[in-house]
């Protein structure tokens, strides 16, 4: 089977890892070896690789959701203009990464109309899924929340509470990146085309998993937040849809967690016996729900 990942950023690495361990070599698209916002050169590509399904990981969000609204063409360009882009090109099954960050609330289903688009990151992400639906009938569209893994990056949900001295707290579904990408990888090849909502089996509350970090973090009045930040989702995903198409639940958040911090840590002890520095550095805020990515 031929794949082609488009983007090479945290959820497009845990697509490559999954891809990888199943034995593929997925033709992986980077802006620095191809232009695909050119969508001429990205049809060409395609046109001559004649992949099985591509897998669109592009997308814009900075460091946080903060960052779509001082930079908003970007953030249109690159999660609206961008997937537009793709899907035209694009005449093979396609799966597309969104985000559960139009939600405010919850459980939500895919049938339920956001109710939280008071962003531009938002807008313009679940905007972009309904342009892909119009343009084809045979996409997969994922929503994911604050992904996190074992492995430590700017990106990691967790890897930023460990470096955030505030916190805004807030109930969430979370989404394990790495059983995310296997699970939806074997997903799309059984289950009709559709958005699908992939989160862990439990929501969590952001002090509680800040704790676990024995973090000696302080909460966000949320008044005094909004004064400088744009607001915040804190949403839970219902996954029945999906963990019924599938088979089986999402493991328990809690064991994904404490599993994930537990290689996390070891990587960093060998990282400080080596000399090695593991962490990327990140700005000193956090919210409840500010890092769903999907590049």
């Amino acid at each position: 089977m031929k794949m082609v990942i488009i983007g090479t950023g945290y959820v497009g690495s845990a697509y490559a890892r999954c891809l990888h361990y199943l034995g593929y070599h997925p033709l992986i698209l980077s802006r620095s070896w191809l232009d695909y916002t050119d969508s001429h050169e990205l049809e060409f590509v395609l046109k001559n690789y004649q992949p099985d399904v591509v897998i669109n990981c592009s997308g814009y969000t900075g460091n946080t959701v903060d960052d779509c609204e001082t930079n908003p063409l970007e953030c249109y360009d690159s999660n609206l203009v961008l997937p537009y882009n793709i899907a035209l090109a694009c005449k093979f099954p396609m799966i597309h990464i969104s985000t559960g960050c139009a939600f405010y609330g919850g459980p939500f289903k895919e049938d339920d109309a956001p109710n939280f688009l008071e962003t531009t990151y938002g807008i313009t992400k679940i905007n972009a899924e309904k342009e892909i639906q119009n343009i084809k009938d045979d996409c997969w569209i994922f929503r994911i929340r604050m992904p996190f893994s074992h492995i430590p990056h700017q990106r990691n949900w967790l890897t930023k509470l460990k470096n955030y001295d505030l916190i805004l707290d807030g109930l969430n579904s979370v989404t394990w990146i790495d059983e995310f990408a296997m699970r939806s990888w074997q997903l799309w090849q059984k289950a009709p085309p559709g958005i699908y909502h992939a989160a862990q089996l439990n929501p969590v509350r952001t002090i509680d998993v800040a704790r676990m970090l024995k973090r000696n973090v302080k909460e966000y009045d949320p008044s005094e937040f909004l004064k400088n930040h744009v607001p915040r989702s804190a949403a839970v995903l219902d996954c029945s849809k999906f963990e019924q198409a599938y088979g089986t639940q999402f493991t328990d958040t809690m064991c994904a967690l404490r599993w994930c911090l537990g290689q996390m840590e070891a990587t960093i002890n060998d990282g400080v016996r080596s000399g090695v520095a593991v962490e990327s550095s990140a700005p000193r805020t956090m919210s409840a729900g500010a890092s769903a990515k999907s590049g």
